[in-house]
C-alpha cells in the first residue's frame, strides 16, 4: 500500500468514528431529562413549560434524592395540540429508585412534562426522567 492510500483508509475511519460517536452521544440524550421538585402541594410541569424529551417506548423516573415528610406522586403527561394532554399514568415515591410509569410513551417528543402531588407534608426530590 501507498503511503497516501493508508493516510486515505486512516481519515476515512476517524471520520466514520467520529459521526458514530455524535449519533450515540445525541441518543442517550434525549431519552433522559432531570427534573427537581420541591413543595407541599402541586407542581404542574406545564404551567413552568418544564418540559422532557423522551422516546417511544417504557417511561421510568429515576428517583436520586427524596427527603421531607411529604409522599410526592409523579404524573407523567405530554402535551397535545388539540384536546385533552395524554397521561401516562402516576407513581407513588416512597424511597430512592426507579419507578415505572404505568403506560408507555407512545410517541417520540419533547412535549412530556411532569406534575407532581406532595401528600403528608413538604417533600424535596430529584432525579431523571428516561425510557
Amino acid at each position: 500500500m501507498t503511503k497516501k492510500l493508508k493516510s486515505n483508509i486512516i481519515g476515512i475511519f476517524a471520520l466514520a468514528l467520529l459521526i458514530g460517536g455524535f449519533g450515540w452521544s445525541i441518543n442517550a440524550h434525549a431519552a433522559s431529562t432531570s427534573y427537581s421538585a420541591s413543595g407541599s402541594s402541586y407542581i404542574d410541569g406545564k404551567a413552568s413549560k418544564s418540559w422532557k424529551t423522551l422516546d417511544k417506548g417504557k417511561a421510568y423516573i429515576k428517583v436520586n434524592s427524596l427527603s421531607g415528610k411529604g409522599t410526592p406522586y409523579f404524573k407523567l403527561k405530554r402535551m397535545v395540540t388539540i384536546g385533552i394532554d395524554k397521561s401516562y399514568g402516576e407513581v407513588k415515591v416512597t424511597k430512592t429508585g426507579t419507578y415505572k410509569f404505568p403506560n408507555n410513551a407512545d410517541v417520540n417528543n419533547n412535549r412530556y412534562y411532569l406534575v407532581v402531588n406532595m401528600s403528608g407534608g413538604a417533600s424535596t426530590s430529584s432525579g431523571y426522567v428516561l425510557n
